[in-house]
């Protein structure tokens, strides 16, 4: 019993480090990105949250075989960085906010990747066990 839980915590362990891990990796991308297209990058404080969030939660709507409620997060996301960007005119602006929405899709590309990548790993070792877990909630 001991050791089955210590395995559960090792597993649970290295999940969490994949989760938290990925997002230096995407930062790193991303980073070199900017670089690339020579903008200089603004980090917002919830950039890193939110991007453990969304592969989070892509990896909870494989285990839970919700595969609907990624696409309407994707979408979520896409129409709330359009509208934040929609009232601005200016020629400049529109090249560099036109390459930050590409960086901001290579983003979600790679975000959705790992966390489909994440949802296998999860689902293979705990998928029954969390779908019971939300159906006995729901």
């Amino acid at each position: 019993m001991k050791e089955m839980l210590l395995r559960h915590l090792l597993q649970i362990g290295i999940i969490l480090i994949y989760f938290i891990g990925t997002h230096f990796m995407i930062k790193k991308i991303i980073d070199c990105l900017y670089k690339y297209i020579d903008i200089l990058r603004k980090e917002n404080k919830l950039t890193a949250f939110l991007g453990i969030l969304d592969r989070f939660i892509y990896a909870m709507g494989i285990v839970l075989k919700q595969y609907t409620f990624i696409g309407v997060w994707l979408g979520i996301k896409i129409i709330s960085r359009l509208t934040i960007h929609s009232d601005i005119k200016e020629n400049n602006q529109i090249k560099e906010i036109g390459e930050k929405k590409n960086i901001f899709l290579i983003g979600n590309i790679v975000s959705l990747i790992i966390g489909i990548i994440g949802g296998l790993i999860v689902n293979f070792y705990y998928g029954d066990y969390i779908r019971g877990i939300f159906e006995k909630i729901i």
